[in-house]
């Protein structure tokens, strides 16, 4: 983990580097993305991997946010908003109708090691 960042938007991020998957809804296609994190929020993550999914893709996140007994393994629905590079691919992911449970796991998440960091 690096430093840490408040997008323009206000949410709060990290910049953490975790291996995730992107899972395509079943009406988007086929084929499992891993991707890598570059920063998680409570609004989105931006995410690095080796395709350029279409802008509006829907897929679910799966990651683990690591900590005590193995880490916190998550399932998220996101949506691509952005796609930037050439190869690897920086992909900027909103979330989409999380589980109210999943979204604030991850708000507390980041809450928490930014908290560490400034204290």
């Amino acid at each position: 983990m690096k430093t840490e960042k408040t997008a323009a938007r206000g949410t709060p991020r990290l910049d953490l580097a975790l291996a995730a998957r992107l899972v395509p809804d079943p009406s988007e296609g086929e084929g499992v993305l891993e991707v890598t994190t570059r920063d998680l929020g409570g609004g989105g993550v931006l995410c690095e991997g080796p395709v350029a999914p279409p802008r509006g893709a829907r897929f679910t996140l799966q990651l683990t946010l690591p900590g005590e007994a193995g880490g916190t393994r998550l399932s998220v629905p996101v949506r691509v908003v952005r796609v930037d590079g050439s190869g690897p691919f920086v992909l900027a992911l909103q979330y989409a109708d999380p589980a109210d449970g999943a979204l604030e796991t991850i708000r507390r998440f980041v809450q928490l090691k930014r908290a560490r960091r400034s204290g």
